[in-house]
């Protein structure tokens, strides 16, 4: 799943060790979270939204909302 986090996390200046401690996750799960490896569970979906005040959709479905759409005619 491409996600849009790393770029949120660095453009408010914080480090990836940094935002796992806020999420009480270790700094390598963040990591494969940012990078596609893993899926963020439904409270840290939650709670990384919650700390940016970005909706989910925008930093979990990131390629998906900026994919061209296909018109059907």
């Amino acid at each position: 799943m491409s996600n849009c986090l790393a770029e949120l996390r660095r453009s408010r200046g914080m480090t990836q060790a940094e935002l796992a401690e806020q999420l009480g996750i270790t700094r390598t799960h963040l990591s494969r979270i940012e990078n596609g490896l893993h899926r963020a569970g439904g409270w840290l979906v939650i709670e990384i939204s919650r700390i940016f005040g970005v909706p989910a959709a925008e930093i979990f479905f990131y390629s998906e909302l900026n994919e061209p759409k296909l018109h059907v005619i």
